[in-house]
């Protein structure tokens, strides 16, 4: 069987991770800068397109690039490859990205959400290898969420179905999608650290956040419950809807570890009917964060065959 050689990209809110890795699973390259964004799409299209050219001079003499995989964390139509926005991205109308792409670049492409990427890349891969019914939810910049259902990822009627972080709680906080009281608005990591600047010091982030909870700061302590009150509510509501096997935990809270998830599952527990009681494992990426990278990895190289 022939080597090829893909160039995989993870676009999130904040960071860009580039690995060029071959049809066997070797990397050769990897790169991690911030990402680039405006308020329009070329200075996000210029950085893909001057990274691909760096993983292209990766290559020895004679080879090419096979294909260009994407996950990036927005609203992304599978089949056509439009963005219908990506608010940690600031891209707020829909784009043909992969058009676009496909203009400057001359590659067969595949764009995915991230979330959907990263629940099939540790079910292939990761915390949740032979599942056959699996949700991922990434608690970062903002919350994506992908779902694996009856043996394969579950898209839904317009490619979005997943989006965890815009189920609506009962709360007026405002979230990039433009909605109110969106789970994102509270739970994710991004959200976290914007109220801790706003109640207790302007220098906070997420991580000092939790710092100060451990340290039984009052007033971290409350942003931090209702976080993860709001995190256990939601997985025992989508535990009761999809009855799943795994929920895998990934992004940057998550590397708060066993004590987040312990705290997460006794929430969960508090909400489930008695029925659905350690009928799932919550479990930490094993694979964060390349998660969605190795998912876009078995799009590339399982969706044609090979």
């Amino acid at each position: 069987m022939k080597n090829e050689y893909y160039c995989i990209l993870d676009i999130g809110g904040t960071k860009l991770l580039a690995l060029l890795v071959d049809s066997r699973r070797r990397v050769l390259y990897k790169e991690k800068f911030p990402t680039i964004s405006g308020n329009t799409i070329d200075p996000l299209v210029d950085q893909i397109c001057d990274t691909v050219e760096r993983a292209r001079q990766q290559l020895k003499k004679g080879t090419e690039l096979a294909r260009l995989g994407i996950c990036i964390a927005a609203f992304v139509d599978y089949r056509t490859g439009d963005l219908y926005g990506a608010p940690n991205l600031k891209i707020r109308e829909k784009v043909a990205f992969r058009d676009i792409l496909h203009q400057r670049l001359e590659l067969p492409i595949v764009i995915e959400n991230d979330a959907n990427a990263a629940v099939l890349g540790e079910v292939k891969y990761g915390a949740a290898i032979g599942a056959r019914n699996a949700i991922y939810v990434t608690v970062s910049t903002g919350i994506g969420g992908g779902l694996f259902l009856n043996g394969e990822l579950y898209r839904g009627n317009n490619s979005f179905a997943g989006e965890i972080g815009h189920l609506k709680l009962f709360g007026q906080d405002p979230c990039g999608c433009g909605m109110k009281g969106c789970l994102e608005s509270v739970a994710s990591g991004g959200a976290m650290g914007r109220i801790a600047r706003k109640r207790i010091s302007p220098q906070m982030s997420c991580a000092t956040l939790f710092e100060e909870s451990r340290r039984e700061n009052k007033e971290a302590m409350r942003i931090v419950n209702k976080g993860l009150e709001s995190l256990g509510l939601t997985f025992s509501n989508l535990i009761t809807l999809l009855n799943p096997e795994y929920i895998v935990v990934g992004g940057g809270v998550s590397r708060e570890g066993e004590p987040l998830l312990k705290e997460i599952g006794k929430i969960i527990d508090k909400y489930l009917s008695p029925p659905f009681r350690n009928s799932v494992k919550l479990v930490r990426a094993k694979l964060d964060p390349e998660s969605g990278i190795w998912g876009v990895y078995s799009l590339l190289h399982d969706s044609w065959g090979d």
